[in-house]
C-alpha cells in the first residue's frame, strides 16, 4: 500500500501509515507519500528511520520539531513540494545524499538541532544549508 504511486488511495495510505507508526515501524524505504500524508511534525522516531528513495508529493513534507533518536536516512528521497525540517533533532547520523528538493525547504543550520553526523552530497541541500558554521561545514 505504501509503495503504490497513487493519489486516490489517500485514506488507505493514512491508515497503513498510522498502523506502521503505532507499531514502531520506521521503514518507509521507497514509499510514495500522496499529498496530505507527510505530516510528521513533533513525531519521535525511536529507531532508525528509513525514508531512502521515498517520494513526498503534495504541498509539504513536514518534519518540523521531529526527533530522530537513531539514524535518519533520506538518501535518494524526492521532495516534490516544500520540505520543513525546522528544529528537527537528529541524534544519530542523517543522510540526505542524492536527495532531490524540488520545492522550497526549511532546513538551515540555524534551525537544525543535531547530535550525529550529517551527510549531504545533494547539491540542492548543500546550497540550501548555506554552510557558514564550522559545526556543519566540517561534516559535509
Amino acid at each position: 500500500m505504501l509503495h503504490l504511486p497513487c493519489e486516490d488511495k489517500k485514506d488507505d495510505f493514512k491508515k497503513a501509515l498510522e498502523t506502521k507508526l503505532e507499531n514502531g515501524d520506521c521503514n518507509f524505504r521507497g514509499a510514495f507519500f500522496p499529498s496530505g500524508t507527510s505530516h510528521f511534525s513533533r513525531t519521535t522516531f525511536c529507531r532508525d528511520a528509513h525514508f531512502n528513495k521515498a517520494v513526498f508529493c503534495g504541498e509539504e513534507a513536514n518534519f518540523s520539531r521531529t526527533v530522530f533518536e537513531g539514524e535518519a536516512d533520506f538518501s535518494k528521497a524526492i521532495f516534490k513540494g516544500e520540505s520543513d525540517f525546522y528544529r528537527a533533532v537528529f541524534k544519530g547520523d542523517a543522510d540526505f545524499s542524492k536527495a532531490i528538493f524540488k520545492g522550497g525547504s526549511e532546513i538551515s543550520q540555524n534551525h537544525l538541532q543535531r547530535c550525529g553526523g550529517l551527510r549531504a552530497t545533494s547539491e540542492a541541500l548543500y546550497m540550501f544549508l548555506q554552510c557558514e558554521s564550522e559545526f556543519l561545514h566540517g561534516q559535509l
